[in-house]
């Protein structure tokens, strides 16, 4: 049984503008969760052999964190989450199933976005 520590604001994503960028609600809501992961990993791609005579690498920040949410939250994609002094913005949603097969909790992972 999955039970929150600590608690954050969540912020919805209410839709786009004209341009394609999410709108998001004038205030926020306090939601209860437990922080799994908050630093960044930060993983060495490759950078095109066209673009670099040197066949160098570049830093991509993969996952940023991972946090678990309760069942009773409603978190989607795009949706922003404040923790901790970091700002967020959700990449992943994925249900967590107990032991007699109902959603437990919500494991989401997250990107570093500005406020």
């Amino acid at each position: 049984m999955f039970s929150p520590n600590t608690s954050g604001l969540l912020t919805r994503r209410t839709g786009t503008d004209k341009f394609g960028q999410p709108i998001y609600a004038a205030q926020g809501a306090t939601v209860g969760c437990a922080v799994a992961n908050l630093e960044p990993k930060i993983q060495q791609t490759p950078i095109r052999s066209t673009a670099s005579a040197s066949r160098g690498e570049a830093d991509e920040i993969v996952v940023a964190a991972v946090i678990l949410f309760p069942s009773t939250v409603q978190i989607t994609e795009l949706d922003k989450f404040s923790i901790f002094g970091s700002y967020l913005r959700c990449t992943a949603v994925a249900p967590r199933v107990g032991v007699y097969g109902g959603v437990d909790h919500y494991e989401c992972e997250f990107e570093i976005w500005e406020a």
